[in-house]
C-alpha cells in the first residue's frame, strides 16, 4: 500500500522533485518507508492521515540523509556519520497509538507464552 506521494516529499522539501535521478530516488525511497510501516503495523490498522503523515516525514528524513551523515565542518573538513533512522521514535509512537483512544497498541511477536513456562516446570 502507498502510503504518500511523490507530491507530498515535495510538499514537505518546499521544492519539485524534477531530476530523473530525484524521481527515482524519491519512489525508492517512498517504497522503502511503505514497507518499513507495514512491517511496524504487522497487519494491524493506523488511519490514512496517521500513515500519510508518518510516510512522509521518514521519506523526507531517507531522501535528505540516505548516507546518515550528522555533521559537517568545511575548515579542515570533517564529517560525522551515524546510522539512518528509519522510523523515528515519534513515528512509531504515532503508528502504536493512532486509532486506540490512548491506549498503546500491544505487539507480541513470541509464541511463547508465561503461562505456558510455568506450566511446563509444575
Amino acid at each position: 500500500m502507498t502510503y504518500a506521494a511523490q507530491a507530498d516529499l515535495s510538499n514537505l522539501l518546499g521544492r519539485d522533485i524534477t531530476t530523473a535521478e530525484e524521481v527515482a530516488k524519491a519512489d525508492t525511497v517512498l517504497t522503502i518507508v511503505d514497507t518499513l510501516i507495514d512491517a511496524h503495523l504487522n497487519g494491524r490498522t493506523a488511519s490514512a492521515a496517521v500513515t500519510k503523515t508518518v510516510a512522509t516525514l521518514a521519506a523526507r528524513r531517507l531522501f535528505v540523509l540516505p548516507d546518515g551523515v550528522r555533521q559537517e565542518m568545511l575548515g579542515d573538513w570533517q564529517s560525522s556519520y551515524g546510522p539512518t533512522t528509519l522510523l523515528s521514535d515519534d513515528e512509531r509512537h504515532l503508528l502504536d497509538y493512532a486509532g486506540t483512544d490512548g491506549v498503546k497498541r500491544r505487539r507480541t511477536a513470541s509464541p511463547i507464552i508465561t503461562s505456558d513456562i510455568w506450566a511446563a516446570g509444575t
